[in-house]
């Protein structure tokens, strides 16, 4: 499962087809710069010790007074000036340093909002790649055709931060720790499957995806009517979670190629996320092996 507090940097847009990112960001939010972060000091007696002006470094002085000149021009803060030896050494009164230190932190809650929003977003687009949700590409960057679908595993990795810094990817090598070169080329998603992803997000679908007829899946699908019966309803809460899952993740059936371990642990993050009892993996294989 990729986590959310991985920041992704997005990808160049085209016209042609459709890239993993957009270069503002998604949903038309532009990508949030890193947070100020001005380190602060817990105290014994509860509260936080600021950094102090005396302590600060000159890029830190830089920002305060950035901060200061956008938002309290009334100030008369001036630029920064450049002598023969670099820029001039800044000061601040006692009010100004700390009216830009609640800028900073104001500034801070705003971005970590932002980029938590973009994680998020970016955290579920890799996860529907690793689960077959959605399919991926390759497209050399000078141009040319699309590769062939990529391989859900190429998803299953803790490297995915540096790849998706530019939207791109080494062929020859997956899961290397590089983010461009000339070997690389840029990631891009169907559009059948990302409108189709985005549909069953909304709870737009009226039909599950048609079944591929030949591929055995890894993991154990789950039973239909059969001229025996229907299938008992459980009353357990975690295999109603089980069974709420499967249904709204995959349309009651988990696709072919997905591992028994991936499929666990969706289900067992659908269950968080709504708030449900969260069975162990334990639970979920003896729920499939049993029939249910």
């Amino acid at each position: 499962m990729i986590r959310q507090d991985m920041f992704f940097s997005p990808a160049p847009s085209t016209k042609s087809a459709r890239p993993s990112m957009a270069r503002n960001g998604l949903g038309g939010e532009t990508v949030a710069r890193e947070p100020y972060g001005f380190e602060k000091k817990p105290l014994l007696g509860g509260g936080f010790l600021r950094l102090e002006q005396s302590t600060a470094k000159p890029w830190q002085k830089e920002d305060i007074n950035t901060l200061l000149r956008r938002h309290h021009p009334e100030l008369g803060r001036e630029p920064i000036k450049y002598g023969p030896t670099g820029p001039k050494p800044l000061t601040f009164t006692d009010d100004e340093w700390n009216i830009g230190l609640e800028l900073a932190e104001t500034e801070d809650e705003r971005l970590n909002a932002v980029r938590g929003r973009f994680n998020a977003a970016v955290a579920l687009i890799v996860n529907g790649c690793a689960d077959g949700s959605l399919v991926s590409f390759l497209r050399p960057r000078p141009g040319g055709g699309m590769s062939a679908p990529l391989s859900t595993d190429k998803w299953w990795s803790e490297q995915i931060g540096t790849r998706l810094y530019w939207c791109q990817m080494d062929p020859s090598e997956p899961f290397g720790r590089g983010v461009g070169g000339d070997a690389y080329q840029y990631i891009y998603i169907s559009r059948n499957s990302l409108d189709h992803f985005k549909q069953k997000l909304a709870g737009k679908m009226e039909k599950a995806e048609p079944e591929p007829e030949a591929a055995p899946a890894l993991v154990t699908p789950l039973p239909t009517e059969n001229s025996g019966g229907t299938v008992a309803k459980k009353t357990s809460s975690q295999r109603e979670a089980i069974d709420r899952a499967v249904k709204e993740l995959w349309d009651g059936q988990p696709p072919q190629g997905l591992t028994v371990e991936r499929r666990d642990e969706r289900i067992q993050q659908f269950a968080k996320t709504h708030e449900l009892s969260v069975p162990s993996s334990r639970t979920i294989r003896r729920h499939f092996q049993s029939g249910h």
